[in-house]
Parts: C-alpha cells; sequence; structure tokens
C-alpha cells in the first residue's frame, strides 16, 4: 500500500493550518542545519514521487487551492519517500553492525534520519534536514518556564526527559559500535527527533515505525 495523509479539516480552520505548515517546517528550531527552501523541498517532494493534490507550495508556506472536504487526501507519498526503522535494520551494513545494540524501531528509525542526514547521496537528506530537532514542547522548555505546569505535568515532563536521555544515550552508543558513515550530533538533535519520531511516527502492521514527509506539523491520519 502507498501511505497516504489524509487530513480531517475543521471547518474554520483548515486553511489556517495549511498556510502555515512548510513555513513552520523549515523554519522551526533548524538554526544548525541547511535547511532547504520552500521550492526545494517541494521539489524534493515530487522528485520522490509525493503527491500534493489541491496545494501549491510558495515561500509563504502551502495553500489550499480548493476547500478540502473531512477525509480528502491531499498528500499522497510512495514508501521511497518516507523514513522506515526498516532502512536501519535491512541496510547492508549498518544493520548487521547494530544487530547486537537491542535497538527500538523508534530507536531504528531516528539512526536512519542522522545516517541520512550525513549521507549526500541519500535522495531522503533534504527531508531529513527539514525535521525540527528541538520541538516546541515542554520537554526541550527551560525549566523557568515549568512554572505554568502543574505539578503533575512537570513529573511527567522529567520522565519523559529522562526516557529521551536514555534512548539517546544508546542511539549515540550504537552509532559509534556501527560501520555506517555518520556526523558527529549532540544528545539535544537525538532527543529531538526521537520526540517528533515519538509524536508523529506512524506504527505500520509489522512494527515498524514510519515517518511521512509534512505529518509533523499537522493534523491527520494516516490512510491504508
Amino acid at each position: 500500500a502507498v501511505p497516504a495523509v489524509v487530513y480531517h479539516p475543521h471547518r474554520h480552520l483548515c486553511l489556517l493550518l495549511l498556510l502555515l505548515l512548510l513555513s513552520l517546517l523549515l523554519g522551526i528550531h533548524a538554526t544548525t542545519s541547511p535547511s532547504p527552501s520552500p521550492s526545494v523541498y517541494s521539489t524534493w517532494l515530487h522528485e520522490s514521487g509525493a503527491s500534493l493534490h489541491q496545494l501549491s507550495v510558495s515561500e509563504s508556506g502551502v495553500l489550499a487551492t480548493e476547500d478540502l472536504e473531512e477525509g480528502e487526501a491531499f498528500l499522497t507519498v510512495p514508501l521511497s519517500g518516507v523514513f522506515s526503522s526498516l532502512m536501519t535494520r535491512n541496510h547492508p551494513t549498518l544493520g548487521p553492525s547494530l544487530q547486537s545494540a537491542s535497538l527500538t524501531p523508534l530507536e531504528e528509525v531516528v539512526i536512519a534520519i542522522l545516517h541520512a542526514r550525513s549521507d549526500p547521496s541519500s535522495p531522503l537528506q533534504p527531508f531529513a534536514w527539514a525535521l525540527p530537532t528541538q520541538p516546541d514542547v515542554p520537554v526541550f522548555w527551560p525549566e523557568d518556564d515549568w512554572e505554568t505546569l502543574d505539578s503533575n505535568t512537570r513529573h511527567l515532563v522529567l520522565a519523559r526527559q529522562q526516557a529521551l536521555k536514555n534512548a539517546a544515550t544508546r542511539i549515540q552508543a550504537a552509532i559509534q559500535e556501527s560501520e555506517g558513515s555518520f556526523e558527529e550530533v549532540s544528545n539535544m538533535t537525538v532527543e529531538g527527533l526521537l520526540s517528533v519520531c515519538t509524536s508523529f511516527g506512524v506504527e505500520a502492521d509489522d512494527g515498524a515505525i514510519l515517518l511521512i514527509p509534512l505529518m509533523e506539523l499537522m493534523e491527520q491520519e494516516p490512510a491504508e
């Protein structure tokens, strides 16, 4: 099956969300990455075989060219344009060298993203560099900003922070032991990518985690 994103628009919010979508994707918390421009990112989407239905991409962001009905697909992406944990598991050099690392599918898809960021020949590199690495969620807020959170939420945030740190440590250790080529990356970047994949990764029937372009900043459900 070809993964597709189906947007369920709320009657009055659809155009506002779509207007901001790509401009946020390419601009949020990416000061250290060679983020592609909207035109480059749009070109990559089309070259990867993606179809943007009733959408136009410009320097202003993503615009709906027509009203979208609830349940109507507006983005179709082939598997070749999607990050998957299977990319790490089945990679000819990464897979065998990481077998003993006992990574989770979530950690595997983050390693696939990091590998694409480091490989100029990867067809997924524009997607990898466009992903936000410090999402605007409480886990990444300065502790001074936690004053707005109640005590139960603060405990949850602390637990989530520790879980991300532990997973990032496992990923960094696996990268060091692997036979792949990786650029040096901070734990904060790894934790940010983990957070994005945790929130917006899609679990396939075989247990693999998929990350589809543009999903991380939209309200959507994947179609079969």
